[in-house]
């Protein structure tokens, strides 16, 4: 049985296909015939959540690789019932960082 999340991001993905399928339907119509969020929808159809990654990755301290074994690293300690607090990530982000022998440094916030 799919999970919760699964099944919205397959509605959102059948919206979207629907919205290709049909360009003349209304944003409307397609959020409330799948029953999903009209903002998430919108920023879908027109990219926007995609820029938004794109915009500041020359920025980021860690690549989208690192981001993800961080995640992933977070959600194994949720698995075993250990909360991950924030020293805890950004001692793990530090060693990221002195893995590659970077000087750059993480904020306190």
């Amino acid at each position: 049985m799919p999970s919760l999340k699964d099944t919205k991001k397959m509605r959102l993905q059948e919206a979207l296909m629907a919205h290709v399928a049909n360009p003349n339907l209304w944003l409307r119509q397609l959020f409330l015939m799948f029953e999903v969020p009209k903002s998430t929808l919108h920023n879908r159809i027109s990219q926007h959540s995609t820029l938004a990654k794109a915009a500041h990755q020359t920025q980021q301290l860690l690549s989208i690789s690192e981001e993800k074994a961080l995640s992933a690293w977070i959600k194994k300690w949720d698995d075993y019932r250990f909360p991950t607090h924030h020293r805890h990530v950004y001692q793990m982000v530090q060693s990221l960082l002195r893995a590659w022998n970077s000087r750059d440094q993480v904020g306190e916030h």
